[in-house]
């Protein structure tokens, strides 16, 4: 009697549960209390490769959101695997949820919606007539007239995040069974037409699972979870279905090589902030800092390494890749100099921007983006994607330390200006760091012209990303004959390599991101310029500081002289 009592009270309580959830379908996505991270090691094909669903959730919520997790209006936070499960097992109405991000003001206020509010709904944008019919005006004006590239970027990019969230409500969204000889992979209700011996078990397990996790019920949707992966991986050997090697991606996805990186070389540099140059004069600090420095390069490696592995190409192929990569050359350059030379000072300069680059890659996933997709036609010659692209971005990387001493150098001249032996040794060791700089980028730049000489057709074209490297290079060229000639001194070169880094914030930002044209497409985003807008803004007046105080001191070393 107790049990049909208990039986009976728990299926009134699971019909309250589902007369509440489906009340609450049209006003809210309400999470199930669920652990989801089995999901994560499912594997589906999007966009041309094989990946963890918990890569897929990742990449697909910052393109709607621009972060790697979603807070519901209510507060909630959701992760991206959490989101995703959702979306393919659940049965909210996420079309109606403020998910997608739209960040660009003059967007905003050409549709008319509120230039407060950061997250809007599907249905805010394609169920108002007026909204949508101004969006589409925007791509396509009724009066002839030419939008600016910035707006019809943005445009494009809101067109795009519309789209993904309608695919991703559908069942399609979501290419778990896997094909032979290379083929499309399909969604699980096609797997009985395809798979006739273990189709129907797939299918069974997979509706399971879905129904285990509307329920919340999570022994068994863990249960079915694992079935329907075992189901999947029967269907054939690793190259079908890599589980294996997907667990490599995996563990990408959750150390974070590049975060710890740039954590590693702050702690870093609060060491080195101590005396001490040397481990055998007992500097405990110096020691710990400088292993602490090796271990951060080891970490980008490492983390070089698995992209590597995962793309099967050189990790080289976007801003995300190119900014990383600066900070890997960056902290190598310094490190080979401080085994060298013992000019702790570069190492400092060194950790602080790979720290700050990595940290800018890193919490902008947004704006540069850190998935791993395949290679467009153009890209697809390993040979030269890697000593191209890895020798010009090692020139970016010795720009990059430049600049880094080029600020210390300002900083002594508007803090310390009586201490030239420092600055002195400071302005040598950028000549020399410029120097490699130009080498790798003026051998960069001509590698990439025999390069467009075979994918192209001609080896120089003009193109605005051809044009702004060969300005960049110029520049830095300009600088190094004019100190070399004394045209100008150790202020001057230091200063310098500040302003003329400048022209590669151009040629590896600017033209991608600005001006939006040329044959190198592929590499082309949006977002960050306000971020870039200051960083340029506040380096242009700390120069100008730099400059007053050294005429200041000028005038002072003159005055008591006389």
């Amino acid at each position: 009697m107790k049990n049909r009592t208990f039986m009976g009270l728990k299926t009134w309580a699971l019909i309250v549960w589902v007369f509440l959830a489906a009340i609450q379908q049209g006003s809210g996505a309400v999470r199930p209390e669920i652990p989801v991270d089995v999901m994560g090691r499912l594997i589906l094909q999007d966009g041309g490769r094989k990946k963890p669903f918990d890569t897929y959730s990742r990449e697909n919520l910052v393109k709607l959101t621009g972060r790697a997790k979603w807070i519901s209006p209510e507060g909630k936070r959701w992760s991206a695997i959490e989101v995703m499960t959702d979306l393919a097992l659940g049965t909210n109405n996420w079309l109606g949820e403020k998910i997608i991000r739209i960040g660009y003001i003059p967007l905003k206020e050409q549709l008319g919606l509120e230039t407060t509010e950061k997250f809007f709904s599907y249905r805010d944008i394609r169920s108002q007539s007026e909204v949508s019919s101004k969006l589409m005006g925007i791509l396509n004006p009724r009066d002839g007239s030419t939008p600016s590239t910035q707006l019809a970027t943005e445009a494009r990019k809101l067109v795009g995040q519309l789209n993904q969230l309608e695919k991703l409500t559908g069942a399609e969204a979501f290419a778990w069974i896997p094909v032979s000889g290379g083929g499309r992979w399909l969604h699980v209700e096609d797997a009985p037409q395809t798979y006739s011996t273990r189709g129907p078990d797939i299918l069974l397990a997979y509706r399971a699972m879905q129904q285990a996790y509307r329920l919340g019920d999570v022994p068994e949707f863990q249960k079915q979870t694992r079935a329907f992966r075992s189901h999947l991986e029967s269907l054939g050997g690793p190259e079908l279905y890599p589980s294996k090697r997907m667990k490599m991606e995996l563990i990408y996805n959750y150390v974070h090589p590049f975060r710890w990186a740039w954590i590693v070389f702050l702690v870093s540099f609060v060491l080195l902030l101590f005396p001490g140059t040397s481990c055998q004069r007992g500097s405990k600090s110096y020691c710990i800092a400088m292993s602490l420095f090796g271990t951060a390069i080891l970490l980008q490696i490492c983390g070089f390494a698995l992209r590597t592995l995962i793309s099967g190409r050189a990790p080289v192929t976007n801003m995300y890749e190119v900014l990383i990569f600066m900070a890997l050359g960056a902290s190598v350059i310094a490190y080979i100099y401080e085994i060298m030379y013992r000019q702790k000072v570069l190492v400092q300069a060194a950790s602080v921007v790979a720290a700050l680059t990595l940290i800018l890659a890193d919490n902008l996933p947004a704006v540069f983006d850190p998935s791993i997709q395949p290679l467009v036609p153009v890209l697809q010659s390993n040979w030269w994607l890697t000593v191209h692209v890895i020798t010009i971005t090692i020139g970016y990387g010795a720009f990059l330390l430049a600049m880094g001493v080029g600020h210390i150098a300002m900083a002594r001249y508007l803090f310390y200006t009586t201490d030239r032996k420092t600055i002195d040794n400071l302005t040598r060791f950028n000549y020399r760091t410029m120097q490699i700089g130009v080498l790798f980028l003026a051998a960069g730049t001509l590698l990439g012209g025999l390069w467009a000489e075979k994918a192209w057709g001609r080896f120089w074209g003009w193109d605005p990303k051809e044009t702004w490297a060969l300005i960049a290079l110029l520049l830095y060229l300009a600088v190094l004959h004019a100190r070399y000639v004394r045209w100008i001194g150790g202020f001057g070169l230091n200063a310098a390599s500040v302003l003329a880094f400048q022209g590669i914030v151009m040629a590896g930002y600017g033209v991608n991101y600005l001006l939006g044209t040329g044959k190198h497409s592929y590499g082309f985003g949006v977002g960050g310029e306000l971020i870039v807008g200051i960083f340029v803004l506040l380096e242009l007046i700390l120069v100008l500081l730099a400059v007053m105080r050294h005429k200041q001191s000028i005038k002072s070393s003159k005055g008591t002289q006389a």
